[in-house]
């Protein structure tokens, strides 16, 4: 069907039937700040998680600003783990 044929309605749900199979909804990192939830996660003490978290265990899954500590508690799931994915300390 030529473009100038095609009335607004029919040119509406061809836009919205092409965006809606390219949108999916990206999963959100589950979040928690502190170590102690991932300590309770892992179940172990939090001075072993900060002793694991200096030797570079758990990867960029923590990040820390100041005294602010944000863990992705999967992601540290993930690298505590799967020993492959682990940073070597130098």
């Amino acid at each position: 069907m030529p473009a100038t044929e095609i009335t607004a309605g029919q040119l509406a749900d061809l836009i919205i039937q092409k965006l809606s199979n390219k949108i999916e909804p990206a999963e959100k990192p589950k979040l928690s700040r502190g170590l102690d939830a991932l300590a309770q996660k892992l179940g172990v003490s939090i001075s072993t998680v900060v002793r694991l978290k200096r030797t570079g265990v758990f990867g960029d899954s923590i990040k820390q600003n100041g005294r602010v500590i944000l863990v992705d508690l999967d992601k540290a799931i993930e690298y505590y783990f799967d020993k492959t994915k682990r940073k070597q300390r130098r």
